[in-house]
């Protein structure tokens, strides 16, 4: 019956994803239910080999086990000010850094604006909450509920922006070539 479960989340993967290679966004929402379903299991039945994609398979059991222990624990503590928080995380603080450091490089504003929305991204949060959480820091169960929140945020709307967003950026782009991509100084 578990083999069942991590069979059926890989299937469902494989056919909303198109595949690990083709569209490696939706890999964190599809492990990250993984992990809902199987924190009550348990994360131990799942016995992965680390082959050639050893850190990519690393990265997505992250996903399953931040699921599995973190998601449905931490959801009943949000609060308002969290998600407002992660919002402007997620927009304004990530964005607005980007958009500056690539400002010299004659972007278009839509290449900006898509480079900040998607870009950077990484496991670093759920890592420095757990230094936080471990070192028992005054205020660090509020930095614990605030980063789940903007993590499991993210996870949702880059999961469900990244196709749309990447094909309608890649049509245009097709249809102009590199250098109409670039303004021209």
């Amino acid at each position: 019956m578990d083999l069942a479960i991590l069979a059926f989340f890989v299937f469902l993967y494989s056919v909303v994803a198109g595949g690990v290679e083709r569209t490696p966004i939706f890999g964190p929402i599809v492990f990250l239910l993984l992990g809902l379903v199987l924190g009550p299991v348990g994360v131990g039945l799942l016995d992965l080999d680390v082959d050639a994609e050893g850190p990519r398979t690393l990265a997505l059991i992250t996903w399953v086990v931040f699921g599995a222990a973190v998601v449905g624990q931490s959801i009943g503590h949000f609060t308002w000010t969290a998600v407002r928080y992660a919002v402007l995380s997620l927009t304004v603080i990530r964005m607005l850094p980007v958009w500056l450091s690539v400002g010299g490089t004659g972007l278009k504003s839509d290449a900006k604006l898509f480079l900040g929305w998607f870009g950077p991204r990484g496991l670093a949060s759920i890592v420095f909450a757990i230094i936080v959480l471990d070192a028992k820091l005054p205020g660090g169960d509020t930095l614990a509920v605030v980063v789940a929140c903007t993590i499991i945020l993210s996870i949702i709307t880059h999961g469900l922006t990244a196709i749309p967003f990447a094909t309608a950026f890649g049509k245009r782009a097709g249809k102009e070539s590199r250098g109409d991509l670039m303004r021209r100084a």
